[in-house]
């Protein structure tokens, strides 16, 4: 359109849920599929041709994988920007991040450049937890196959943890995770989506002694600029990002896509669309 501006006609793009820079349509967009309606939003993917506002879109770096580019549409920006945008961790700080999926190892692959003393990451797969080795923590958890508050205790030494990122979606992580950090200054970020009915139980006067706890709306993040600030992350500690892509489905396989991430057999299933 002629008000865009950030973007020219053969760039490559990434699309986001997150809103960026740019202009935004004053109604969201629709399809149409043999006379039926299909709303779509400001955004919409699973499409050959889409129509995007302006500010859901952002350039790709040139030499970026279109792959591992597919990530930072969510997966990335979140768990990444949960990092740079929000905990911002000193060095010397211990963070312990409870679930694997795409958000949670994300977060992992930014904490590497934070030269924490501690990235603790737990979870009930042991293929994921050997993956967030790889991608940058330095002590993993099978929370099934253990007590989890001894095995703490155990690694710490009886410290507490400086910081908490949960995006395992439960409640039950989410208390655990308050449990676990310092009483004075800790802060738990949870960008999990529990059910809307659910509800968390904690110690108020824990919040009282200083311990903080906020959820994260797309980790804060401005994908205009942390986009090149994550990807420089992942460059300059050269974290296999690309290894969260395990397999690429077509369009008509998407449901499978769906099951296999649900059955944990995928970490970030990708959709490759067929174009003439």
């Amino acid at each position: 359109g002629d008000g865009v501006k950030k973007v020219k006609i053969g760039d490559e793009v990434i699309l986001t849920w997150i809103k960026g820079e740019g202009v935004e349509a004053k109604t969201p967009q629709s399809y149409y599929s043999n006379d039926i309606k299909i709303n779509a939003g400001h955004v919409t993917t699973f499409s050959n041709y889409s129509v995007v506002s302006e500010n859901r879109v952002a350039k790709k770096p040139v030499e970026m994988d279109p792959k591992v580019a597919t990530l930072f549409g969510c997966a990335l920006l979140t768990g990444g920007g949960m990092v740079v945008n929000q905990i911002q961790p000193n060095p010397g700080s211990k963070v312990i991040v409870f679930g694997l999926g795409g958000i949670g190892l994300s977060a992992i692959s930014a904490l590497s450049d934070f030269s924490c003393d501690m990235i603790c990451a737990v979870d009930i797969s042991q293929s994921k937890l050997a993956l967030a080795k790889k991608l940058g923590a330095s002590h993993i958890i099978n929370s099934m196959e253990c007590d989890l508050e001894a095995e703490v205790t155990k690694i710490t030494k009886g410290s507490k943890f400086d910081f908490c990122i949960e995006s395992a979606g439960s409640t039950k992580t989410i208390e655990t995770g308050f449990s676990l950090i310092n009483e004075d200054c800790g802060k738990l970020l949870f960008v999990s989506h529990p059910s809307y009915e659910s509800k968390i139980s904690i110690d108020l006067h824990q919040l009282i002694k200083g311990k903080k706890i906020e959820g994260s709306w797309g980790g804060g993040s401005r994908p205009d600029k942390d986009i090149k600030a994550l990807y420089s992350i992942i460059k300059r500690n050269k974290i296999p990002i690309d290894q969260l892509i395990t397999k690429t489905y077509t369009l008509s396989e998407i449901n499978l896509a769906v099951s296999d991430l649900r059955d944990g057999k995928v970490y970030r299933p990708i959709i490759e669309m067929e174009h003439n």
